[in-house]
């Protein structure tokens, strides 16, 4: 920016001119004193060594230049006031308005030059991640892990909200469990129970900061010990039945004392349905996490197309423990043979043929636990494996989704995960880190 400002050199009044452009010398040569064809044969630093020369000769001394550091275009030009003649006048007037008006110009090029390099060296460490999956596949709480490994955790204020999720889990998952059993003609085995459906089925919400209310303690006991409630249950999986009722159930007496605040593996089990697109930013130093969090269901896939630009990895959830599970838009499909058709299409969209593919089989806990009860050759015939197995089981699904994917250049690395098990998903998303990160530089390499 031009500035002026008043100052004495030699005894000389002089009104001083700042500004970063070098053709004012054009303009001041108008006025006749020589210094600017001093400037114009050899640039500003030349210029000042013929300046100094002429000094070392006597020669009349011509107007003062202070060079900027380092800058051959900052300029500072004194002007003795006995030259601002009215012949004078016009053309002084000029530089001053020429100076201002292309350093202004200058300026700004440069201040957007500089904001554009800093954007590149954002962008060099920034990783998009996308998190996609079918519903109840661990998505959200793949996210909430990361918050817990990778940031400052959960506030009181959050795991008030959390609590009140909590009591609606347990509500919402009972609500379910009775008319699973109306359906199955099924009867409860404890009479009382029965007097305990309407407080059940009625509507009842928390607000922040409001504990589990008491009266409910004893009716989800009795529920839960009730051996045609717990029959239902087992049979969850043909008709979408949350898989952490089991857990929130085991220690009831805790979730209901006066003191409750749920801990970390509370706010894990807890579920949430996803709508709409959530992006949390994680900060580990030598990359900067932008991970996007998508609802599973169907109504929600549709949004999904509006995060699809610049994705630096995929991480594509699938519930391995879902090969017998029914989906919760529709009692006849399969949550399995779901994750099949979305796999097939994301790793085949034309938005990710260079994106880095990362496969979670998930819920790998839930995985072994029903193997002996729900073997898998009942719901997909073509298994010929070990069906108690796990790891031949595990091995069986990783390779019927990666034979989806049509492009044999296409590298799709997979992990087996349990997504409550926060030691486990620290080391995986370790590992992916360092994945990325080696991707990262040899595409630098090969660019």
């Amino acid at each position: 920016m031009i500035s002026t400002a008043e100052t004495k050199s030699k005894g000389l009044e002089t009104r001083v001119l700042q500004g970063r452009f070098k053709a004012w010398a054009e303009a001041w040569q108008r006025l006749g004193k020589g210094w600017g064809s001093l400037v114009s044969r050899g640039g500003a630093r030349n210029g000042r060594r013929r300046w100094e020369k002429q000094r070392a000769g006597r020669r009349p001394l011509p107007p003062v230049l202070q060079l900027a550091r380092g800058s051959s275009l900052s300029i500072a030009v004194a002007i003795p006031r006995r030259w601002e003649t009215p012949k004078t006048a016009t053309t002084i007037s000029f530089l001053r308005h020429l100076c201002a008006g292309c350093s202004d110009d200058v300026v700004r090029s440069r201040a957007i030059d500089k904001e554009l390099r800093a954007e590149e060296r954002r962008a060099a460490r920034e990783v998009k991640l996308l998190l996609l999956g079918a519903g109840e596949s661990g998505k959200s709480t793949i996210l909430k892990q990361m918050k817990l490994i990778y940031a400052s955790g959960f506030s009181r204020a959050d795991r008030d909200n959390y609590r009140c999720i909590i009591f609606s889990n347990i509500l919402h998952s009972l609500k379910t469990v009775l008319v699973a059993m109306e359906a199955y003609g099924s009867v409860f085995e404890i009479e009382e129970n029965e007097g305990y459906r309407d407080l059940v089925l009625l509507d009842r919400t928390l607000t922040p900061g409001e504990q589990l209310p008491a009266e409910y303690l004893a009716p989800f006991k009795s529920l839960w010990a009730d051996k045609a409630v717990r029959r239902t249950v087992e049979r969850g999986n043909e008709y979408a039945l949350h898989d952490n009722l089991s857990y929130l159930f085991q220690d009831l007496d805790r979730l209901f004392a006066t003191d409750y605040v749920p801990n970390n593996q509370d706010v894990l089990r807890s579920r949430l349905k996803t709508t709409g697109i959530t992006e949390t930013i994680f900060d580990l130093g030598t990359l900067t996490y932008r991970m996007f969090d998508v609802g599973g269901q169907r109504s929600e896939r549709k949004k999904w197309i509006h995060c699809f630009e610049n994705v630096t990895c995929v991480l594509f959830l699938v519930a391995i423990s879902g090969y017998d599970q029914c989906l919760v838009e529709e009692m006849d499909g399969n949550q399995m043979q779901e994750a099949f058709m979305l796999f097939e299409s994301i790793s085949n969209s034309r938005w990710f043929t260079k994106t880095c593919l990362i496969l979670f089989l998930n819920k790998m806990d839930l995985f072994r636990t029903k193997l002996a009860s729900s073997p898998i050759a009942k719901y997909f015939p073509d298994y010929e494996g070990d069906p108690t197995d796990a790891g031949e089981a595990s091995r069986y699904f990783r390779d019927r989704f990666l034979e989806l994917s049509r492009d044999p250049k296409k590298e799709v690395y997979t992990h087996f995960t349990n997504a409550t098990d926060t030691d486990l998903l620290g080391i995986t998303m370790a590992s992916v880190q360092d994945m990325i990160i080696q991707r990262n530089l040899n595409n630098m390499y090969f660019a």
